[in-house]
């Protein structure tokens, strides 16, 4: 993933304010904008959409050397991540969803988030991905929903999204841009029709350490609460 999850270039001055442009212009074009966020703190909340408290499932660990992936080997994150998301979405309901009188449990959403584990010390890390990270921190970078068929469609496109591949890759590489590290999250419904939805969430931040080819993939999982009403 970016051999990593990054990509590996070095940025004249011109290319950094392209970048800087770019992340501009999408940000404002996205659903996310700030316009959007203002329309969405109008609303008064359903009082049965309750903030819980995400339930970690798994941690674990793969490395994003670029042979072991292109061959699936045990310990690659290809191989790793497959196994993670398999259990994470074929694991049994539970019952242990605390919502509110009135309100009922509904499918479970599943989180699913990986990044690097070790980064360059911050004397040398660019200012364009300092830069990033405080910004993405804040307000992370939002692609659009997918529809997968499988685990296996799903787990092959994060691979594809994470090395720049496809048009939300290549606009991922536009937006994360110099040595910035992109650090993920997934959020994943399944559907009655056993497909799964993906939003994705990124955080372009701090250049990750290169010669460290570990990287963190843990799931969890978010209860949901609805009003039986609606």
């Amino acid at each position: 993933m970016r051999n990593s999850l990054v990509p590996t270039k070095n940025m004249h001055h011109r290319e950094i304010a392209n970048t800087l442009l770019i992340w501009g212009f999408v940000q404002l074009a996205s659903p996310t904008s700030a316009a959007g966020e203002v329309t969405e703190a109008a609303t008064v909340p359903n009082q049965c959409d309750t903030q819980s408290v995400d339930q970690q499932l798994t941690e674990t660990f793969g490395s994003v050397g670029v042979f072991a992936n292109l061959r699936g080997q045990p310990g690659s994150i290809r191989a790793v991540a497959a196994q993670l998301l398999t259990e994470a979405l074929n694991a049994s309901p539970q019952d242990d969803t605390t919502c509110p009188v009135g309100c009922e449990p509904g499918p479970a959403t599943i989180v699913y988030k990986v990044q690097p584990t070790a980064f360059l010390s911050e004397t040398k890390q660019r200012q364009i991905c300092l830069g990033f990270e405080r910004r993405t921190i804040k307000k992370p970078l939002h692609f659009p929903k997918k529809r997968f068929a499988s685990v296996d469609d799903l787990n092959e496109w994060i691979m594809d999204f994470s090395r720049g591949k496809g048009p939300e890759g290549k606009q991922l590489y536009q937006l994360c841009a110099s040595n910035c590290s992109p650090r993920y999250t997934f959020l994943i419904d399944s559907s009655h029709d056993g497909a799964y939805h993906v939003a994705s969430e990124v955080i372009c931040g701090l250049a990750r350490d290169r010669s460290n080819k570990r990287y963190s993939l843990s799931t969890f999982r978010r209860s949901n609460c609805s009003d039986p009403s609606e």
